[in-house]
């Protein structure tokens, strides 16, 4: 079972049988040990095979509510009881055993306080400390790049007289570093954050100074761009493979995943980047990513659980995350 929150940060509870493709999607069929042409697939039958993935559940390992109400029963009993073709019904959403806590259909089908608990299980974002708030106040009367440049030039990100601690100062000292860097595309002739580039373009200025170099400061781990494959998702998708003259299927290709550097790496999150959002929610563009990228983190999250042998002391502090990321209307540069 996934939670997908607002914030982006995903909880689970394991369950067995969980983790097929029910939704009439491939993640990524692309293989890798050899070029032979595999046969036509069959479109599945996606009810038969949601029911046939609820038949596999063991119930110790649902989710049982305060309530004593297991949150698996709860979604299934809804899917069955939704009407053909009701457009508002999250069928991708259900038939991959996921919760969006933004989706108020959902919210409907649990009371009060089971929905309260629910919600509960996403823990919180950290909130900043009062040194990194303090060291960010120095902008806080920054009006044009003039301005940002004398501040840069003239103040510390740390306070006075005091030594960096890369545990302690690593925030303040990220962030300093990224305004830095953005100074040069404010002053740069043609505006360049009011044109329209490729996706590349943005990854390489903007994502690359906020995101990439913030998870610096977590031990032994990376962030992997450009087509990364999801190695959870290829290990799901080949775990009754028996046959070595068939080609192992390879998991989604994302435009990011975040993972340890470990031969044996573990992934923490994944996210997808789209080159201009133009305010829908409902483009294909957009929810072909959301669900590539809920599946993704799905079966990170399975194997995570796996990694701990299901140990609930330790499961309910495991956790992975997924963004998107996207440039909203380009603006043109005025005259």
């Amino acid at each position: 079972m996934i939670v997908n929150s607002t914030v982006g940060t995903v909880q689970q509870s394991y369950v067995e049988g969980a983790g097929e493709d029910v939704d009439g999607t491939s993640s990524d069929d692309s293989l890798f040990e050899s070029d032979e042409i595999l046969p036509t697939v069959e479109i599945p039958d996606l009810d038969a095979e949601f029911q046939s993935s609820f038949a596999l559940f063991d119930d110790s390992r649902k989710w049982r509510l305060r309530s004593k109400r297991l949150v698996e029963d709860i979604l299934f009993e809804a899917y069955c009881a939704a009407e053909p073709g009701d457009k508002s019904f999250p069928y991708d959403l259900v038939r991959n055993w996921t919760i969006d806590l933004s989706n108020e259909g959902m919210k409907n089908w649990f009371d009060t306080d089971e929905w309260e608990e629910i919600c509960s299980s996403v823990p919180a974002l950290p909130n900043p400390t009062a040194e990194f708030g303090r060291s960010l106040a120095r902008f806080h009367k920054v009006k044009t790049t003039a301005d940002l440049r004398k501040v840069l030039n003239t103040t510390s990100n740390l306070p006075s007289g005091t030594d960096y601690d890369q545990v302690r100062h690593f925030d303040l000292e990220w962030a300093d570093n990224a305004i830095r860097q953005f100074l040069p595309l404010f002053e740069a002739a043609g505006s360049p954050l009011r044109q329209s580039h490729l996706e590349g373009w943005y990854t390489t200025h903007i994502w690359s100074l906020v995101l990439d170099k913030c998870l610096l400061s977590l031990p032994y781990t990376t962030l992997e761009r450009t087509e990364a494959a999801c190695r959870a998702t290829a290990l799901r998708k080949n775990r009754m493979r028996t046959d070595s003259t068939t080609r192992m299927r390879s998991g989604p290709h994302l435009d990011g995943i975040i993972r340890s550097v470990e031969d044996d790496s573990h992934e923490y999150g994944g996210m997808e980047v789209i080159k201009t959002f133009h305010g829908s929610t409902t483009s294909r563009k957009w929810l072909n990513d959301n669900l590539k990228l809920i599946k993704a983190l799905r079966d990170m999250f399975d194997r995570q659980h796996e990694l701990v042998e299901h140990d609930t002391s330790v499961v309910k502090q495991l956790q992975v995350v997924g963004e998107k990321h996207f440039n909203m209307f380009p603006l043109k540069s005025s005259a």
